[in-house]
């Protein structure tokens, strides 16, 4: 089974994390108990079973709940997760 989108949808899903959710992304590596103290943290991969967190140097892969076959589903786990991790921010 292959656990990669074709590299342009990639991309594309990469791009638009980055550039337009950089607080989900940071709220995905607070949740995660990733410490990010003053560096930018990007996504730098997504896959069908997860996304790669970069920060700085190291990169973190975090898995989703079930695998996503379609940009939707990837989209509907992304939102799950920050979901969880802003509830997780409240309490």
């Amino acid at each position: 089974m292959d656990n990669h989108f074709p590299s342009e949808i990639e991309s594309t899903m990469v791009e638009h994390m980055n550039t337009d959710h950089q607080d989900a992304i940071e709220d995905y590596c607070h949740y995660l108990s990733i410490d990010i103290a003053r560096i930018k943290p990007s996504i730098s991969a997504i896959m069908k079973d997860g996304f790669v967190l970069k920060v700085g140097d190291t990169s973190y892969k975090h898995n989703f709940d079930s695998y996503c076959e379609t940009e939707a589903s990837v989209r509907m786990a992304l939102v799950e997760l920050a979901k969880k991790a802003r509830l997780a921010k409240q309490s």
